[in-house]
């Protein structure tokens, strides 16, 4: 139903590796692709502001791969 729409604002929570992609899309390149598309409709669905929340405390939680230049590239 989001199709086409933007907000003002966008949050996208828990954006780590093994979540978003998901673990299991390490071996299907189709499931990459596919979490890489719809993350990036989400970060295109902001007018102002865009807010991504990963959390580092745990040595688990890594940011998502996607963030880095090999994805979306909104991390250096």
């Amino acid at each position: 139903k989001s199709k086409g729409r933007e907000f003002d604002a966008v949050a996208i929570v828990d954006l780590h590796a093994g979540r978003i992609p998901h673990k299991s899309a390490e071996t299907d390149p189709e499931q990459k692709d596919e979490a890489k598309r719809l993350l990036y409709v989400g970060v295109t669905r902001a007018r102002k502001l865009l807010m991504y929340f990963t959390d580092s405390s745990k040595n688990w939680n890594q940011p998502s791969p996607l963030l880095g230049t090999d994805g979306l590239g909104l991390l250096r």
